[in-house]
């Protein structure tokens, strides 16, 4: 793999599987990843649309929703569905992805980009065609 440029949409997915079956990003992706969704989280904050959650602040994402993508900050409370013991409905606070757009799901623990998992593997460049479709849908 030596002289491949690490931009290219060629560049593998670097994801594996953890044992809760979601997809963990490898450094390359992950980085990038967590640069694209922070990115839109910033800029949705920046032209006041959605809610920023004051505990974890724009970093933890921003509370937003449309045709294109969901966003939501990463859920602090309890659950919402009154399960007292699992399964939860999937309507559940904390069931719900951080981030949905184009069949994927993104998770992450109190901040976007560090331990974010996907609920499938992706590439650079799906993530790129995601930015782009999330941005022309709130500008």
């Amino acid at each position: 793999m030596e002289g491949r440029d690490i931009r290219s949409s060629e560049w593998p997915t670097e994801m594996a599987r953890n044992s809760h079956g979601e997809w963990e990003f490898g450094d390359e992706v992950g980085e990038f990843a967590g640069a694209v969704v922070r990115d839109i989280a910033f800029l949705l904050a920046e032209l006041g649309k959605g809610t920023i959650d004051e505990e974890s602040g724009v970093t933890g994402g921003v509370a937003f929703q449309n045709e294109v993508f969901l966003m939501h900050p990463y859920h602090w409370g309890n659950c919402t569905c009154g399960a007292r013991v699992a399964p939860h409905k999937p309507t559940c606070s904390i069931k719900q992805p951080n981030f949905r757009c184009q069949g994927l799901e993104l998770r992450w623990y109190h901040a976007i980009g560090p331990g974010m998992t996907a609920s499938r593997a992706t590439s650079r460049r799906e993530l790129r065609e995601i930015y782009c479709r999330c941005l022309d849908s709130f500008r």
